[in-house]
């Protein structure tokens, strides 16, 4: 039953974004300590404990250990020059406290989220692709038809509401990724300013040159700076000479994995010749 709390409050965590240590009693000289556990959360006020068996004068070495694995730094979406270090998930700790005992360290983080402003034909296999490569995908639309989850089956969630009240209500944060695929540049602008007092990770925007450019220009008159314009990536995507919307849709996803890993988005082979001098 104590196993079953853990683990319970572990899909919890995950479910509602935050992330979590599992601490596990591998070694011990007493043989009633194997197995034990504590399950430590991070939430708005800082890391707690959310469910353990461990000897409570444990804890506070527990805490230092789960602070250190839940670096921001190592999480994907942190704005750092090392955001693509991630942290070992699976550590082993000696414990300095108990002679002969050690613990398993488990790092778990809720699924970085992509949310995808617009349901028209780019969103269909943006959502399809970054599904596959680990984002719960939120689809926003203000039209039924396209927001119509039998659409997205993919999708974690699908929504269908306008665009300034659906983005003011899905809690924007530096694990969350915006894709804006609307149907024209006033959408365009709904949405942008809907996160002018959000931090996401990455913002992109699809459209041709001119299309973007209006809706900078207009940000830029209406008094936004430009720090906050010059983190949208627009036009979306890397330049992969996509055509065809599967293949804007890769570039759209490569773009966003780029960003939030620090990725060059440069090709990575290398020539024979200067293999070999090196």
């Amino acid at each position: 039953m104590a196993d079953r709390r853990v683990f319970t409050s572990l899909h919890d965590a995950l479910q509602n974004r935050m992330s979590a240590v599992l601490f596990t009693v591998i070694e011990s000289p007493k043989s009633e300590l194997l197995g034990a556990k504590a399950l430590l959360v991070q939430g708005e006020g800082g890391i707690s404990t959310s469910a353990s068996t461990l000897p409570d004068d444990w804890m506070d070495h527990i805490a230092a250990i789960a602070s250190e694995r839940l670096d921001p730094r190592g999480k994907l979406g942190a704005q750092s020059a090392e955001s693509h270090k991630r942290p070992k998930r699976v550590t082993i700790e000696p414990m300095p406290l108990v002679p002969g005992v050690s613990l398993s360290v488990e790092v778990f983080h809720p699924r970085p989220r992509l949310v995808i402003a617009g349901g028209g034909h780019i969103a269909v296999p943006t959502h399809e692709i970054a599904d596959i490569v680990g984002f719960a995908v939120t689809v926003l639309d203000d039209r039924p038809a396209f927001a119509d989850p039998e659409r997205f089956p993919r999708a974690e969630r699908v929504i269908c509401d306008d665009f300034t009240n659906g983005i003011s209500h899905l809690e924007i944060d530096s694990r969350t990724s915006v894709v804006v695929v609307t149907r024209g540049h006033l959408h365009d602008l709904e949405v942008i300013r809907a996160l002018a007092n959000t931090d996401p990770a990455y913002v992109g925007m699809i459209g041709s040159r001119r299309r973007t450019l209006t809706v900078l220009e207009r940000l830029e008159e209406e008094g936004f700076s430009d720090e906050f314009v010059g983190r949208i990536y627009s036009p979306i995507g890397l330049d992969i000479g996509a055509e065809t919307p599967e293949e804007i849709a890769l570039a759209i996803v490569s773009e966003v994995v780029c960003v939030l890993r620090g990725g060059s988005g440069t090709h990575l082979r290398r020539s024979l010749r200067r293999f070999r001098l090196e």
